[in-house]
């Protein structure tokens, strides 16, 4: 899934989609009529919005759709994994109301990072890696995607002067991931368990309760 979190100049909402739809063409390197695109508003400022993207292939959700209509399933909304877990963290009372904070979620098999820039999250990154790596080589993996991600977002938003990192881990924390991290990353690091978390279906309902405009990757040939 193609995510970014963007800035808008703050227009009308029938104008949103136009825009968010220019944002996706110029990103992506699929033609945007072969993909599922949608959009939530995360901030509404009054002279700017910011606005988490996502954009999928047409042929992955259909995928997707397949699995699901053979059990007879038919979903209303299709949400993306990484806003259930931000919902989590939020109501955990997790999220700083200040400063930047990296938190790294090595939940299941793909491992996330989200970036909160005074509670509202500004980067949204899934590290889908090149295949099976051994420990070492998923520690060093993810230290670098890690370092790489502080530089983007020293280069784009500048630097802060309270900063920290939280590793969520599943299980057991990977051998050497700690140390790479404390070498390669210039914030103050913790380490928390991933199952002090509801899972991330309770996330999703979550997101689903509190209703609005929320991003829906449903195409519309399933309606």
């Amino acid at each position: 899934i193609l995510m970014r979190v963007v800035k808008l100049p703050a227009v009308p909402d029938e104008e949103l989609n136009g825009m968010v739809q220019l944002q996706v063409d110029k990103l992506s390197p699929f033609p945007v009529e072969n993909m599922v695109v949608s959009y939530e508003v995360l901030e509404k400022g009054k002279e700017f919005y910011h606005i988490f993207v996502a954009a999928i292939k047409n042929e992955i959700v259909d995928q997707l759709g397949k699995l699901l209509a053979n059990v007879n399933v038919f979903p209303s909304r299709v949400d993306v994994d990484v806003l259930g877990w931000s919902k989590l963290l939020r109501n955990a009372n997790v999220v700083a109301k200040t400063g930047r904070q990296i938190v790294i979620l090595l939940a299941d098999i793909v491992p996330e990072i989200i970036v909160f820039q005074d509670g509202l999250p500004i980067v949204f990154r899934s590290l889908s890696g090149q295949g099976p790596l051994s420990d070492d080589e998923f520690a060093s993996e993810i230290a670098g995607e890690t370092a790489n991600t502080i530089m983007s977002i020293e280069l784009e938003h500048g630097l802060c002067k309270s900063c920290s990192l939280a590793v969520w881990y599943n299980d057991t924390l990977p051998e050497k991931l700690e140390e790479n991290l404390r070498q390669t990353c210039p914030y103050e690091l913790s380490l928390k368990s991933i199952k002090e978390l509801p899972p991330v279906s309770e996330g999703f309902a979550r997101r689903s309760a509190d209703g609005g405009q929320l991003l829906d990757l449903t195409p519309l040939s399933w309606r």
